[in-house]
C-alpha cells in the first residue's frame, strides 16, 4: 500500500505539481530511486552531496518522490 508521508506545492516542467514523500509498503528488491521522481540526479558536485541527502529520501528503503499534477 502506498502511503504519502509529506506533500509539497511545487513547479515543475512549467507546471503546477504536488511534491509527494511516499512510503510503498508492498515495493520488493529496493527499486525506490527508479520509482522516484528525481532518478538520474546526480546531487551537488560543489558539496557532494548525494540525491537522497538533499531530497530527505533514504537509499534502499521502500521511500521514493513522485510528481503529481494538481
Amino acid at each position: 500500500m502506498i502511503k504519502v508521508l509529506k506533500e509539497t506545492p511545487v513547479t515543475a516542467y512549467g507546471r503546477d505539481c504536488l511534491e509527494q514523500l511516499v512510503q510503498d509498503d508492498d515495493m520488493h528488491a529496493c527499486v525506490a530511486c527508479e520509482l522516484c521522481a528525481y532518478h538520474g540526479w546526480n546531487g551537488y558536485p560543489e558539496c557532494t552531496a548525494d540525491c537522497c541527502t538533499v531530497h530527505g529520501c533514504t537509499m534502499n528503503a521502500n521511500t521514493y518522490f513522485l510528481l503529481s499534477i494538481k
